[in-house]
C-alpha cells in the first residue's frame, strides 16, 4: 500500500508537532555531512546558494574581510558636564554603534566596512595641535594621541 501525500498529511496532524523532526535533523545532518567532506569549494558553493555572500562566508570562518582604505571620522558632540562625561558618551557611542551594526546586512551596501572603537580625543591634543599645526597633518593628531596613551598604559603596568 502506498500512501498518498494527503493521507500522509492527514494521519501525521494526529500525531505531536515535533514528531519528525529527528528525522528532518538525520536527513539535513547527512546532506551537511556530505557538503562538508567537499571542502571549502563545496561549502562556500553551498553557503553561496543560501544567499551568503563570500564576505559573509569569509567572517563565519573566522576570517578578516581585507579592507582597501581606513577612513577616521570625527564626531564634535556637545554635551552636560555636569550629568556626564566624555569617556561615558564614546561608550553610549560604541554601544548605539554596535547595536546598529548588529543588524544583518547594514552595511553590506558598502562592502561591510569594520567599525572600531570610539577613541576619546583628550583636549590637551587639540591644544598641541593648535601651537604646533605644522606637527599635525590631518589625521595625525589621532595617532600622536594613540601612541601617547599607549605609551602611558604602558608606563603605569610596570
Amino acid at each position: 500500500m502506498s500512501l498518498s501525500n494527503e493521507a500522509l498529511l492527514k494521519l501525521l496532524e494526529a500525531l505531536p508537532e515535533d514528531s519528525l523532526d529527528e528525522a528532518v535533523h538525520d536527513c539535513v545532518s547527512r546532506s551537511a555531512s556530505a557538503i562538508n567532506n567537499e571542502g571549502y569549494e563545496g561549502q562556500a558553493k553551498y553557503l553561496r546558494t543560501e544567499g551568503l555572500s563570500n564576505e559573509e562566508i569569509l567572517e563565519s570562518a573566522g576570517g578578516v574581510v581585507p579592507q582597501d582604505e581606513t577612513a577616521t571620522l570625527t564626531l564634535e558632540i556637545k554635551y552636560d558636564s555636569s550629568i556626564t562625561d566624555a569617556e561615558s558618551i564614546g561608550a553610549a557611542i560604541d554601544t548605539l554603534l554596535g547595536t546598529a551594526l548588529s543588524t544583518e546586512g547594514i552595511l553590506s551596501e558598502y562592502g561591510t566596512p569594520h567599525v572600531g572603537q570610539t577613541l576619546i580625543q583628550p583636549r590637551w591634543v587639540e591644544v598641541i595641535a593648535g601651537l604646533m599645526p605644522e606637527a599635525f597633518t590631518e589625521g595625525s593628531a589621532a595617532a600622536w594621541y594613540s601612541l601617547l596613551a599607549s605609551r602611558i598604559k604602558l608606563g603605569t603596568e610596570r
